[in-house]
């Protein structure tokens, strides 16, 4: 019996520890988030003021690098104030679901950003096409991405247009060793690179479950986010509408750049601002290898891809009305895809096409634009797919003026048909 008190007092020392760790624990799990209800978004009293708290919301998860949650936020009205910047994200942005509607009187303007900070490095042009860069101290351990940029034209003008293009490659080096390949090579007396890098972590970049609603009465566009400079980019449960009634062009809405390993997930982008004979974006990219997207559905009066210097694609499960690279690309894949209304637009691409059980609905299948001058060799496969064909698409491939100008560049100097291999296509004609 004279043991007892001790045993009581210990019993009461180990239960009061454990209620002390599971009260850190607890503490702890409610720090990881920030919230905008905290800065006081509930009481908000106009647009202006939310967009502000929840610019402030977002920089204080950056410098304590933790996350935002947007639990208990069904919807957000915003309105964008004359000195807006865009909203700094974290890696991981989970909105929840949260509603967002956005009125823009003041500028063109991305709403979310995400970029990494480049740094220049000379690296070799035999190492470059190699892909092995342990000689090189800033790429030999961790995980880069290099980008190559041909300071010499790869075409020198668009014909009908002021600009050419300039051919970009992005490398994935890990441990001093590139994941993939350049499109093209660059040892060779005519070609000029220039690279810099961005050092890059294992921990993905994430946007997910957000409905964007842009306001009929904007007068300025409001782009959803740009990310730059990121490997592992992952758009996931996303919804943009777009007013179709209104007079806005040159939209922008998800822009990549300079990015590896980009997936969408159930994406809907619903109009976007641009007209029949005026170009506006849903989605942007330019120097972005190993793109995916599976449920992506969109459309739009213009295309609702634009890109450049894209390479390695896979569109699963989709509904859009183009997906096109402007201009140098290698390999892109479609499955189970319906296209709808335009033309998929392609230049100066190189390694395969593809088109495993899609459907073609008053569409041309491929176009290759001649405005490049850029004819390369390419593989066209069609398999198991539908073709609808009308009076106004009834193209399956649509060369334009291939023409009799050389290009400068010897990769491009001579033309190439792309070779077609169609197997087990049903073709109907529909009007």
């Amino acid at each position: 019996m004279k043991y007892i008190p001790y045993i009581k007092s210990l019993l009461i020392t180990v239960l009061f520890i454990c209620g002390l760790k599971a009260f850190a624990a607890s503490s702890y799990g409610r720090e990881r988030a920030v919230s905008p209800i905290e800065f006081g978004l509930l009481e908000a009293k106009n647009g202006i003021e939310r967009f502000e708290i929840l610019k402030k919301t977002h920089l204080e998860a950056i410098s304590k690098g933790l996350s935002v949650s947007y639990k208990g936020i069904d919807k957000i009205d915003l309105e964008i104030p004359e000195t807006a910047s865009p909203i700094k994200i974290t890696t991981t942005t989970d909105f929840d679901g949260v509603q967002i509607n956005v009125l823009n009187r003041q500028k063109g303007f991305f709403l979310f950003e995400y970029s990494a900070q480049a740094t220049k490095i000379d690296i070799g042009k035999a190492l470059i096409d190699r892909g092995n860069f342990l000689s090189v101290p800033e790429l030999r351990k961790g995980k880069h991405l290099l980008v190559v940029t041909d300071n010499n034209k790869w075409v020198e003008k668009r014909s009908g247009y002021s600009y050419g293009h300039t051919r970009k490659d992005i490398l994935l080096v890990k441990g001093g060793v590139a994941v993939n390949s350049v499109v093209m090579p660059y040892n060779n007396s005519y070609s000029s690179p220039a690279c810099y890098y961005y050092s890059v972590s294992n921990t993905p970049i994430i946007i997910k479950n957000l409905i964007l609603n842009r306001d009929s009465l904007s007068t300025r566009r409001t782009y959803l986010v740009k990310i730059t400079g990121c490997d592992n980019v992952r758009i996931e449960n996303v919804t943009v509408n777009t007013p179709t009634d209104g007079t806005l062009v040159s939209d922008d809405i998800i822009d990549i750049s300079d990015c590896t390993n980009v997936a969408f997930t159930n994406v809907s982008l619903n109009g976007s601002y641009s007209r029949k004979d005026y170009s506006g974006y849903g989605i942007s990219m330019n120097n972005v290898w190993n793109f995916y997207a599976d449920k992506l559905f969109a459309t739009a009066n213009w295309g609702i891809f634009g890109t450049n210097n894209v390479s390695d694609v896979l569109i699963r499960n989709s509904d859009i009305n183009r997906f096109d690279i402007h201009c140098y690309g290698r390999n892109v894949r479609c499955v189970n895809t319906v296209f709808r209304d335009q033309y998929n637009q392609f230049s100066s691409v190189f390694g395969k096409i593809e088109f495993d059980k899609c459907r073609f609905v008053d569409f041309v299948p491929v176009m290759m634009e001649s405005s490049y001058n850029a004819f390369v060799p390419v593989s066209l496969c069609f398999s198991d797919c539908e073709w609808e064909l009308t009076s106004k698409h009834y193209y399956l491939v649509q060369l334009g003026n291939v023409g009799k100008t050389r290009n400068q560049r010897p990769e491009l100097s001579e033309k190439y048909l792309p070779d077609v291999n169609i197997k087990n296509m049903k073709i109907m004609f529909v009007s």
